[in-house]
Order: structure tokens, then sequence, then C-alpha cells
């Protein structure tokens, strides 16, 4: 027990970069979720196996700096990611490419509209409940959340972004570039610097992303 509280513990610094103390929970979530991204924009579908093991630790940090909203995401991203990688390994007849995979699709301006007022709302919404939450449930958020109304935008993002993402649609990169842009000066401004340096390189890989994948539909689309 011992080992498994220190293993995801904030106070286990493996490591001090130019007085920034990194720890072990951090660094096992980063190089995990890194290396899920660069797989999502490969369009592999082993980015499933691999983000629910940074989900896992990206959880416990969360949770550790206050960050509630960010730490409830991880919770959806872990129960959409198992429905992302069976839609992924299960497409029916019509949803596949030339390579029996899932093939990459767009979305209507009408839905991607949808998306974003649903966007919007959502994360008022989300901003209002986290705001309040160490009142309301005290014994679970002993602390006022950080940041709820920036952090719910992200979360807002985030839920529309890898709904996307599990059914192979381009705009899920698109809106990642912008989670991932207000991502880095919120995880920077509460002191988790290499997270907030890891949603840099997200950021470039999610441009990568969305790249590639507009690429390979263009391919499909001209077969």
């Amino acid at each position: 027990m011992e080992l498994l509280t220190a293993l995801f513990s904030i106070n286990t610094v493996v490591y001090t970069i130019l007085d920034y103390p990194l720890t072990l929970v951090e660094l096992i979530g980063t190089i995990f979720g890194l290396w899920s991204v660069i797989l999502a924009a490969r369009a592999s579908i082993w980015n499933y196996p691999i983000g629910i093991i940074n989900i896992v630790f990206f959880f416990a940090t969360f949770y550790q700096v206050q960050l509630y909203a960010d730490m409830t995401l991880q919770v959806y991203f872990l129960l959409i990611s198992i429905y992302g990688w069976w839609m992924w390994a299960n497409p029916r007849p019509t949803q596949m490419d030339s390579q029996q995979e899932l093939k990459i699709t767009r979305n209507t301006w009408q839905v991607n509209l949808g998306i974003g007022v649903a966007i919007v709302v959502g994360a008022g919404l989300l901003g209002l409940f986290f705001a309040n939450v160490h009142q309301l449930l005290p014994t679970l958020f002993p602390t006022p959340a950080a940041y709820p109304y920036a952090d719910s935008l992200v979360m807002a993002m985030s839920i529309a972004a890898m709904y996307l993402l599990s059914i192979k649609k381009w705009e899920n990169w698109v809106i990642w570039v912008a989670v991932d842009t207000c991502s880095i000066g919120l995880f920077y401004s509460k002191g988790i610097k290499l997270i907030a340096l890891e949603y840099v390189v997200f950021w470039a890989i999610a441009a990568y992303g969305g790249y590639r994948w507009w690429q390979q539909m263009q391919k499909e689309e001209a077969k």
C-alpha cells in the first residue's frame, strides 16, 4: 500500500529540473499521454489502451492540485476510451475504409455549430458547479476549485473532442488545438509545469494529426 501511495503521490519527487520538482505520477502520466496522442494522430487503435494508463495517473495528479473539473474529466475519458476502442475495432461495413478500418469523416456545418453552442453552454454550467463544489461536497473536495470556469471550458471542449475522436471525425483535432492552447496557460499557472510543457507538444501533435487525417480522408474520398 505504501508503494502504491508513493507511486500516485505528488510528493514523490524523482528529479528537480530548474527548481521544478518533477513528481513520479506526473512523469508517468506525461509519458503515456504523449505516446497515446502520437498513436491517435497516426490513427492507431493502440492509442486507447495506452491512453487509459495516462488517464489513471492524471486523475491522481489533478485531484491533488484541486483541478476538480480536469479530474472528473478523466472519468469520462476512461468511459469514452473504452467506447472508442470498441468502435475502432468493430466498424460496420458501411463505415469501413479501404483498409477495413473505421474511416475518417467530417461533420456538416450544422453539426459543428451545434457542438460549438453545446460547448459554450456546457462550460458555463460546469463552471458554476465547480465554483461551488467545495461547498456542495466538502468531504470529497475540501478546498475551492482553481480557475473553475477556465477549467470547465477545457472540460467541455475535451468532452466534445474525445467523442469525435471515438467516431473518427476530423473535427476532433480542431477542438484539441483549442483545448491544448487553453491548457498550457491553465496548468502552468497551477505550477504543474511538466504537464503544461506536455500540452505544448500536444498542440503540435494535434496540428499534425489534423493534417494527417485530412490527407488520409481526401485519399479515401478520391477512391
